[in-house]
């Protein structure tokens, strides 16, 4: 995808140069460069917090830097000078005391009256838990208990589950899922193969959907991917793995996570996470099925250019993102997950809940090459911030999950609308920014 970053440099008395870049399309704004230097028209800077490099060469107007980012790997980065502020630079708002919870409604309200008032079917509902403190609001035409696909945030429903029968020893972290799946499916490779936790941390080498993923309609593309469907693309493939696979995202590896899950339970997906994690936690709306009167909150949901979009329904790769959430539930789930020791049932699956969750949100690998991101089971997770997030879209929903233990909080954002375009970040994740920035006191990024 492509990125706009803006780097903001000032002379400081006595001529050393001070220096912050903007990612406009990630909603970070503000990054500190350090050892800002120009020999020459030869321009090198830092960037600390990302393990950012940057060196170029300005032009003889100085009007433009041709160069090379590296973070990880290189890449070309062309830099022209603006003057004043530019059109395609997203608005910042003044910064205000940090908001309580209950005070948000009403700034959120005029920052989405005229998103409202352009696309009245779209609907937002935010979730705000803060210390104990928990709202709910929303906007458009969704209402507070609305129901909407929640796409790849099931995978962190998927990994509990994982966490929950490892700590029942039913299953191992390191089993290999050869193991779980149906007798002669797969051969055993010769070498390293994948395991459990392989797939729940996408270290598994598997690509990001199956090869022989050929929907019939693309509407709803995974409808008529069934267990024939991941057999033959597992007898092509194989389940062996490179000695020291990199993170690669992969809703095929979670999918077939949740299909070996239910192998070794012996019952279907949605049986399995209601018995291990819905169940004892008291979530009674993170369902696959609606039921009748579920029906009735379950929010339409529409395409990328508003187009009407029906439900997914995920088949055998369920796991990926099957469910459907409202922001009730999902602040009840990170709550929990926050704090472990209220996740106590005295019977059944309940009881290992507790150390199932320390176990789901211990960071296990590096994401990018420096691990400024980790992945923990599922859970992606920025360690210097013990921020926990994940984010979900399918055909007609886009969602988000954020939580903090140190802070004690949780941000869910919730919209009925399809919204993944490369070279921008999703509405929800820009009012997950926003929603971060006004608890604590900082600018935020008009949402226009």
């Amino acid at each position: 995808m492509t990125l706009r970053l803006v780097f903001h440099f000032h002379t400081q008395p006595g001529g050393a140069i001070a220096g912050a870049l903007d990612s406009i399309d990630q909603g970070v704004m503000g990054i500190a460069c350090a050892q800002v230097m120009i020999k020459g028209r030869k321009l090198t800077l830092t960037v600390p917090d990302v393990h950012g490099v940057y060196e170029g060469t300005l032009n003889e107007s100085g009007n433009s830097i041709t160069g090379t980012w590296s973070q990880g790997q290189p890449l070309q980065l062309e830099l022209t000078r603006m003057a004043g502020e530019a059109s395609q630079i997203p608005r910042m708002l003044p910064a205000r005391p940090p908001l309580a919870p209950k005070e948000l409604f009403d700034v959120l309200r005029q920052e989405f009256a005229p998103l409202v008032q352009a696309w009245p079917q779209g609907g937002v509902v935010v979730g705000v838990l803060d210390h104990g403190q928990r709202e709910l609001m929303a906007f458009g035409s969704a209402k507070t208990d609305s129901i909407f696909e929640i796409g790849s945030i099931t995978k962190t429903f998927t990994a509990l589950a994982l966490a929950q029968m490892v700590s029942q020893k039913k299953v191992t972290l390191n089993q290999p899922v050869r193991e779980l799946l149906p007798a002669g499916w797969v051969a055993k490779p010769d070498g390293p193969e994948i395991s459990l936790l392989d797939l729940a941390t996408h270290h598994a080498g598997l690509p990001r959907q199956p090869e022989n993923l050929k929907p019939r309609e693309l509407a709803d593309p995974y409808a008529d991917y069934g267990p024939q469907q991941l057999r033959s693309f597992l007898r092509e493939h194989g389940v062996g793995r490179a000695d020291k696979p990199e993170f690669l995202y992969s809703n095929l590896g979670v999918g077939m996570l949740g299909f070996a899950l239910t192998q070794k339970a012996r019952m279907p997906y949605e049986e399995l996470i209601r018995k291990e994690v819905t169940g004892p936690m008291g979530l009674k709306d993170t369902v696959i099925t609606v039921s009748s009167a579920q029906e009735k909150r379950f929010i339409q949901g529409y395409q990328g250019a508003h187009d009407f979009a029906g439900p997914w329904s995920l088949n055998v790769l369920a796991g990926a993102g099957g469910l459907r959430s409202t922001a009730a539930d999902l602040l009840t789930y990170c709550n929990l997950l926050m704090h472990p020791e209220l996740a106590r049932p005295a019977t059944g699956a309940g009881t290992t809940l507790s150390e199932a969750i320390s176990m789901l949100l211990e960071p296990r690998a590096n994401v990018d090459p420096g691990g400024v991101v980790k992945i923990a089971l599922a859970w992606l997770v920025r360690p210097g911030e013990e921020m926990y997030f994940h984010d979900g879209g399918t055909g007609g929903y886009s969602s988000l999950v954020i939580f903090q233990p140190q802070k004690d909080r949780a941000i869910v954002v919730l919209y009925n609308c399809q919204d993944m375009m490369p070279g921008r970040p999703q509405l929800v994740d820009r009012v997950g920014e926003n929603v971060s920035a006004l608890l604590d006191g900082k600018r935020t990024q008009s949402l226009d």
